[in-house]
């Protein structure tokens, strides 16, 4: 979440939030001006998610259940996606990434943490950043998936 360096005023996504460990921290960092919503599959994540932002104060944030491979979102809605652990989780990463990235405004960015902590990093004026990692799960599939962020609106 860190490297994505969310500001504030700027709308953000969190696929796969979990029980808000990401989501959290990045509602805090676009503060209300901005808009922080987490998805995830399993309601039992969402739902701690939700009772974790309200015990903070975090209205303009929220998680709701929702498929990734689903959303009924516009192409640009978003300045920052954050897609931690949870590629490994997808049937079709690939595909599902590439229909996230038109998410993405143009500028914008996105992290994505895989099971190893190889961070990687995209917005439309740096190359990657990234952080090596031993996972084979990641070495694997890190080219890909800066290849298909490189075919996107979100391009490095």
């Amino acid at each position: 979440m860190q490297l994505a360096l969310p500001q504030p005023g700027e709308d953000l996504l969190d696929v796969g939030c979990g029980r808000g460990a990401s989501l959290l921290p990045a509602a805090a960092a676009v503060t209300p001006r901005g808009r922080a919503i987490g998805i995830d599959k399993p309601s039992a994540m969402v739902s701690q998610a939700t009772r974790a932002l309200a015990a903070r104060g975090l209205t303009h944030a929220f998680a709701v259940v929702a498929d990734a491979d689903a959303l009924p979102v516009r192409t640009g809605t978003f300045d920052v996606l954050l897609a931690g652990l949870v590629l490994q989780f997808l049937p079709e990463p690939q595909r599902t990434l590439r229909r996230l990235t038109h998410m993405i405004r143009p500028g914008g960015r996105i992290a994505i943490c895989t099971p190893a902590a190889a961070l990687m990093t995209w917005t439309s004026s740096t190359a990657p950043q990234t952080r090596p990692s031993s996972s084979s799960w990641a070495h694997l599939h890190r080219n890909e998936h800066e290849r298909t962020c490189r075919e996107s609106t979100a391009q490095p």
